[in-house]
Protein backbone atom coordinates (compact mmCIF):
# COMPACT_ATOMS: atom_id res chain seq x y z
CA UNK A 1 0.00 0.00 0.00
CA UNK A 2 1.26 3.27 -0.74
CA UNK A 3 2.40 5.43 2.14
CA UNK A 4 0.08 8.36 1.43
CA UNK A 5 -2.81 6.17 1.26
CA UNK A 6 -1.85 3.94 4.62
CA UNK A 7 -1.32 7.78 6.24
CA UNK A 8 -4.72 8.84 4.77
CA UNK A 9 -6.14 5.70 6.82
CA UNK A 10 -4.75 6.14 10.05
CA UNK A 11 -4.14 9.87 9.86
CA UNK A 12 -0.73 10.13 11.16
CA UNK A 13 2.52 8.14 10.35
CA UNK A 14 1.98 5.74 13.28
CA UNK A 15 5.93 4.32 12.20
CA UNK A 16 7.36 7.95 13.11
CA UNK A 17 6.57 8.17 16.36
CA UNK A 18 9.15 7.32 18.67
CA UNK A 19 6.55 6.24 21.58
CA UNK A 20 5.28 3.37 19.43
CA UNK A 21 8.38 1.94 19.55
CA UNK A 22 7.77 -0.42 22.00
CA UNK A 23 4.79 -2.16 20.54
CA UNK A 24 6.16 -2.61 16.87
CA UNK A 25 9.03 -3.99 18.99
CA UNK A 26 6.85 -6.44 20.53
CA UNK A 27 5.14 -6.94 17.60
CA UNK A 28 8.42 -7.94 16.29
CA UNK A 29 9.56 -10.24 19.15
CA UNK A 30 11.86 -7.77 19.83
CA UNK A 31 10.56 -7.22 23.42
CA UNK A 32 8.05 -8.58 25.66
CA UNK A 33 5.08 -10.32 24.46
CA UNK A 34 3.28 -10.00 21.11
CA UNK A 35 0.27 -7.93 21.98
CA UNK A 36 -2.30 -9.20 19.43
CA UNK A 37 -3.26 -12.03 17.54
CA UNK A 38 -4.76 -10.51 14.84
CA UNK A 39 -1.45 -9.00 13.55
CA UNK A 40 0.16 -12.18 12.15
CA UNK A 41 2.95 -14.34 13.45
CA UNK A 42 5.90 -12.69 14.87
CA UNK A 43 8.57 -13.49 12.25
CA UNK A 44 6.04 -12.06 9.69
CA UNK A 45 5.68 -9.30 11.98
CA UNK A 46 9.81 -8.67 12.17
CA UNK A 47 10.17 -9.94 8.21
CA UNK A 48 7.42 -6.72 7.23
CA UNK A 49 9.33 -4.25 9.62
CA UNK A 50 12.91 -5.51 7.98
CA UNK A 51 11.01 -4.65 4.59
CA UNK A 52 10.51 -1.28 5.34
CA UNK A 53 14.14 -0.61 6.38
CA UNK A 54 15.60 -1.25 2.96
CA UNK A 55 11.87 1.07 1.38
CA UNK A 56 12.50 4.57 0.23
CA UNK A 57 9.37 5.71 1.68
CA UNK A 58 9.86 4.33 5.43
CA UNK A 59 13.38 3.75 6.10
CA UNK A 60 14.02 7.10 7.54
CA UNK A 61 10.94 7.13 10.28
CA UNK A 62 11.78 6.61 13.58
CA UNK A 63 10.89 3.29 14.85
CA UNK A 64 11.93 2.00 11.47
CA UNK A 65 15.26 2.95 11.88
CA UNK A 66 15.72 2.02 16.04
CA UNK A 67 14.47 -1.78 15.24
CA UNK A 68 16.51 -2.32 11.98
CA UNK A 69 19.82 -3.28 13.81
CA UNK A 70 18.22 -5.32 16.50
CA UNK A 71 15.51 -7.20 13.74
CA UNK A 72 19.23 -8.23 11.66
CA UNK A 73 20.72 -9.14 15.14
CA UNK A 74 17.84 -11.43 16.16
CA UNK A 75 16.93 -13.00 12.86
CA UNK A 76 19.47 -12.30 10.31
CA UNK A 77 18.77 -10.84 6.82
CA UNK A 78 18.56 -14.07 4.76
CA UNK A 79 15.72 -15.62 7.84
CA UNK A 80 13.94 -12.11 6.89
CA UNK A 81 13.87 -11.98 3.52
CA UNK A 82 13.03 -15.91 3.41
CA UNK A 83 10.08 -15.39 5.78
CA UNK A 84 8.95 -12.09 3.88
CA UNK A 85 8.68 -13.97 0.54
CA UNK A 86 6.75 -16.93 2.11
CA UNK A 87 4.23 -14.09 3.28
CA UNK A 88 4.20 -12.53 -0.22
CA UNK A 89 3.60 -16.39 -1.92
CA UNK A 90 0.06 -17.24 -2.88
CA UNK A 91 -0.95 -19.86 -0.37
CA UNK A 92 -4.59 -21.86 -1.21
CA UNK A 93 -3.37 -23.36 2.47
CA UNK A 94 -5.81 -20.79 4.82
CA UNK A 95 -9.57 -21.09 7.10
CA UNK A 96 -11.29 -18.53 5.30
CA UNK A 97 -15.07 -19.60 4.74
CA UNK A 98 -15.71 -20.37 0.89
CA UNK A 99 -18.11 -17.25 0.45
CA UNK A 100 -15.84 -15.29 1.68
CA UNK A 101 -12.65 -16.29 0.26
CA UNK A 102 -14.78 -15.61 -3.23
CA UNK A 103 -15.63 -12.51 -2.20
CA UNK A 104 -12.21 -10.98 -1.65
CA UNK A 105 -10.05 -13.05 -4.13
CA UNK A 106 -10.50 -10.48 -6.22
CA UNK A 107 -8.20 -7.74 -4.26
CA UNK A 108 -5.73 -10.98 -3.61
CA UNK A 109 -3.74 -10.32 -7.01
Amino acid sequence: MAKDRLLSIFGKDLLDIAANEGSFRELAGLAGQKPWECVGEILEAAACLYTLTRHADWHENAVVRAVKADLLAQYGEPKLQLAMAECLTDSHDHHIPPALAMRVAEYAV
